[in-house]
């Protein structure tokens, strides 16, 4: 919960590592945790656009990363000395477009799809 990211890394015949992210943490960050309610529970497909003083990035809620991995939400920006997250965009599967504005970071926010009129 404090916006490093930390791994756990496995290997055939060996045992599982924990790597933890123990960096000074200088930079600021906003983790979005999905909740769907048309779309599915965990809005794996949604894609969430962020947008601050740093940019725009985009990011999608999926449950894979690459080969023989996975990974659970939430879906994690990092924005380095932005002080607020001025919109968060999210793209639901089920065609819903909501968005927040003027999120203060450094928290993990969570985002319940709106029902379609």
């Amino acid at each position: 919960g404090d916006g490093r990211l930390d791994l756990v890394v496995t290997a055939l015949g060996a045992p599982a590592e924990v790597w933890c992210n123990d960096s000074s943490g200088g930079n600021r960050w906003l983790a979005v945790e999905l909740e769907g309610t048309e779309s599915n529970r965990d809005g794996l497909g949604a894609v969430v656009q962020l947008t601050a003083r740093s940019g725009n990035q985009f990011n999608t809620a999926t449950s894979s990363g690459g080969y023989a991995s996975s990974f659970t939400g939430p879906v994690h920006f990092g924005i380095g000395n932005a002080s607020v997250v001025e919109s968060l965009t999210v793209h639901w599967p089920s065609g819903t477009i909501q968005t927040v504005r003027n999120i203060q970071p450094n928290q993990v926010l969570r985002v319940v799809e709106e029902e379609r009129d």
